[in-house]
């Protein structure tokens, strides 16, 4: 006798995968473009001086609509600028195969730039200078076939699993001291040969950065999805949330997911997982998460927490709307 189970939903799907992913085979890794740098505000760049250096830089930096600025004054002898982010050097990259830095030159002045890149063990690796041309262009590296310089006291000339970005250089020879540089950089486009699964990340978010939700908007409690790969990719997860770490946790299935290219997708939470075992609507939650691909043995999980509250004063001298949450300095007050 053939035994048939009717299950077809997404929920089984979800079931089966999380039970046979232990056995499942590794599957081959496919190499992905994304570009994960964008020299926006966020980000934060800037430009490394020596104590040494004193009295004017001779450079500006600023953010544009466009990208980061670099004005580099003429001087009387050779420069070099050394940029970095200090957001990006916890941005780990697996499986970096090339680097490619969009940037517009608008001067002529024959400038020169590479970049360095760091791996677990502190080595530094030095991708080879490349010389810019007027006008808007692509700077390209093979990674690490291109690397023209190793450096740190771990160096063993091997790439130790994942890299972090390093330094960004601008260098000018001195035969060209007298000209000035005015440059442009609109963003880093990486190649990785990576699972397309491990560049989507999961965050919660609920519209507040305390975390803090009204119990009328519970619909604005929701985890969100960014996929880095230049593809889409189609997921099945499930989300718990408990009111207190040792109560039984709620959980739903939230079915099968795609999300675009590039691109970031809001999942709601179910306000039914939100309301305690009691009903209530208000107090803190845990909430985990877990999504799992067809194509991939590997799964995103995560963990945060949120609260349930009513928003109150007094604020008569703030806008009701605006505020969120008060804290009391003096416990004689409370």
């Amino acid at each position: 006798m053939q035994l048939t189970h009717p299950c077809s939903t997404a929920t089984c799907r979800l079931i089966a995968l999380l039970l046979l992913a232990p056995f499942a085979s590794a599957q081959p890794t496919q190499v992905a473009a994304t570009t994960r740098w964008t020299f926006n505000q966020a980000e934060a760049w800037t430009v490394w001086r020596p104590e040494a250096e004193r009295g004017p830089a001779p450079f500006t930096a600023s953010n544009e609509s466009d990208g980061w600025r670099l004005r580099v004054a003429p001087t009387d002898s050779y420069l070099i600028l050394n940029a970095f982010s200090r957001p990006l050097k916890v941005d780990r990259l697996a499986g970096v195969q090339a680097v490619a830095i969009h940037t517009t030159q608008h001067t002529e002045t024959p400038a020169k730039v590479f970049l360095s890149l760091h791996d677990e063990l502190g080595e530094r690796f030095y991708l080879r200078t490349q010389t810019l041309k007027p006008g808007s262009q692509t700077l390209q590296w093979s990674f690490p076939d291109e690397v023209f310089k190793r450096s740190g006291k771990n160096a063993n000339n091997a790439v130790d699993g994942p890299v972090v970005h390093g330094h960004l250089y601008v260098e000018r020879p001195t035969k060209h001291a007298a000209l000035p540089i005015d440059l442009t950089f609109h963003g880093v486009e990486l190649t990785q040969q990576v699972d397309p699964i491990e560049l989507i990340s999961a965050d919660l978010d609920t519209g507040d950065p305390l975390h803090a939700v009204h119990p009328e908007q519970l619909q604005d409690t929701r985890i969100f999805l960014t996929n880095e790969a230049s593809e889409p990719i189609t997921l099945v997860g499930e989300i718990g949330v408990r009111d207190l770490p040792l109560q039984a946790t709620r959980r739903a299935n939230l079915g099968q997911i795609t999300v675009p290219a590039n691109d970031s997708l809001e999942v709601p939470i179910p306000e039914s997982l939100i309301k305690s075992a009691e009903g209530s609507n208000l107090g803190i939650r845990y909430a985990d998460w877990r999504f799992v691909s067809d194509d991939s043995p590997k799964e995103i999980q995560g963990k945060s927490s949120f609260a349930v509250m009513s928003f109150v004063g007094p604020t008569t001298e703030i806008d009701p709307d605006a505020f969120v949450f008060g804290l009391a300095g003096f416990h004689s007050e409370w």
